[in-house]
Parts: structure tokens; C-alpha cells; sequence
């Protein structure tokens, strides 16, 4: 229920910023992400999974530490572009 209060609180909190016009941004250069060539079958189909490696824990797994490190370093900067992060930042601490 706590979910559902908080998504109201966004939509109402967000709705003005929302409404106002957004300027263009581009989106962010993500880093290219490894692909592989695994195909499993299951239950009589093949399945690619091209992405597999990155199920892998990054606390025992190197190249997906670096990967998360990577992804989190441009989601984070794009995210703090946005208009109306600190707005809603502040009234969830309230």
C-alpha cells in the first residue's frame, strides 16, 4: 500500500514539472555491453541468452563490477539532469 501512496505523491508532486515544456537532452551513451553466442534449450526450444554473463555477482565477478560501475556512472549523471529532482527530493523528506 506504501507504493501506491508514494506513486500518488510522485504524480502529484511531478504533474506541474511534467506539464511544462521539457527541453531536448540527449539520451546518454551507455558503454557497449558484451554479447555472447549461448542458446540453451528449454522445453524443446532454443533459447538465446546473449546477456547471461551479466546474472553473474558483482562481488565475485570483475567485468560485471566494471559493467554496473559503468551503467550506474550514466544513469546517474543523466538522472541528476532532470527537472524537478530536487523539488521532489525535498517533499519525499518531508
Amino acid at each position: 500500500m506504501r507504493i501506491v501512496h508514494a506513486l500518488a505523491l510522485f504524480v502529484l508532486i511531478a504533474s506541474p514539472t511534467l506539464a511544462e515544456p521539457v527541453p531536448e537532452r540527449p539520451l546518454p551513451n551507455y558503454p557497449h555491453t558484451r554479447a555472447t553466442d549461448l542458446v540453451e534449450e528449454q522445453f524443446g526450444e532454443k533459447i538465446a541468452d546473449p546477456f547471461r554473463w551479466l546474472e553473474n555477482d558483482v562481488r565475485t565477478d570483475a567485468e560485471v563490477r566494471q559493467w554496473v560501475t559503468t551503467e550506474n556512472e550514466v544513469s546517474g549523471a543523466y538522472l541528476k539532469s532532470l527537472p524537478g529532482r530536487d523539488i521532489l527530493a525535498a517533499r519525499m523528506k518531508q
